[in-house]
């Protein structure tokens, strides 16, 4: 049978495998969390409705997933009024690089994108869940996307049900470090309405409970991760600069296809094309807040 990991490695990736069949064990695992768990509307359509685990042809044999690793966060300076602001971005995987590799090395691949891929990588042994419900892979911490393809090939069956990280027993770094009371002791499953993630992805008003100065990066949030114990040693890259003129354009929210291709080319890079809507608000509170605070790069 093909050594998935082995070939990923090569490509400065990671891989697992897992029998179809397993699929089913996937799907009771994911109802019995949600039987045992009170979820909120958007937490049931995934449960419900976003999932859809049976495979798309009689020939697909086994799951492949593939974790692919990238920095936790870019240092990257934008240009204001003669000043220069240093910002957190959050990175984007090369998701095109992992499947090229996928499809240099199969015989025949499906698509596999409406399958649980954390739950997935868990299941498969690649990683483990941390206290705050994000994934981590030996070596390469919680900085991973993750895809899965079904393969019409074989696989030996690795299979666990282990799927909580031993360094989270007795750490609590990532409930402490929370800025909004998001990861709660008493519970696996964290609380994503009060998610720093949820609000500042999103276009609508920020909720009057949510302070202005709780903001750190340009969208997402990494607090819970930068203070993990598994990610120490984790790579933060420089992101660059952005002139005073696409400083402009981003508080503006002007079309992404208005700037150069090497800057559209770094705007994807950093996945701000993912949450553009968000984004002028998101870079303006963030500015104020270093203006406030006398701060410049």
């Amino acid at each position: 049978m093909k050594d998935w990991d082995a070939i990923a490695r090569k490509n400065g990736f990671r891989a697992a495998t897992l029998p179809v069949f397993r699929l089913k064990n996937v799907a009771r695992r994911i109802r019995d969390f949600a039987q045992q768990n009170e979820l909120n509307g958007f937490q049931n359509w995934i449960v419900n409705e976003m999932y859809q685990f049976t495979p798309p042809d009689e020939a697909c044999q086994s799951v492949l997933i593939v974790a692919v690793p990238f920095a936790l966060w870019a240092n990257v300076r934008f240009a204001l009024d003669g000043r220069t602001y240093e910002l957190r971005c959050p990175v984007s995987a090369d998701m095109a690089k992992a499947r090229r590799m996928v499809e240099e090395n199969a015989s025949h691949i499906w698509d596999a994108g409406a399958l649980p891929f954390k739950r997935i990588a868990v299941h498969s042994g690649l990683a483990k869940y941390g206290r705050n419900n994000v994934t981590y892979v030996d070596g390469l911490g919680s900085a991973v996307s993750y895809w899965c393809w079904y393969l019409d090939e074989p696989c030996t069956d690795s299979w666990t049900d282990d799927i909580l990280a031993p360094a989270c027993s007795g750490c609590g770094k990532c409930i402490q470090a929370c800025p909004t009371g998001a990861i709660r002791p008493d519970r696996f499953l964290i609380d994503n309405l009060r998610c720093l993630s949820c609000h500042n992805e999103s276009p609508a008003p920020l909720p009057d409970w949510l302070p202005a100065d709780v903001h750190h990066t340009l969208y997402d949030c990494l607090r819970c991760q930068e203070n993990c114990p598994m990610n120490r040693g984790i790579l933060v890259e420089d992101g660059g600069e952005f002139t005073e003129e696409e400083t402009q354009k981003l508080l503006s929210g002007d079309d992404i296809d208005t700037f150069s291709e090497p800057t559209q080319a770094r705007l994807r890079h950093l996945g701000i094309d993912q949450w553009y809507a968000a984004i002028p608000r998101n870079l303006q509170l963030l500015i104020a807040q270093k203006k406030k605070g006398g701060e410049s790069a």
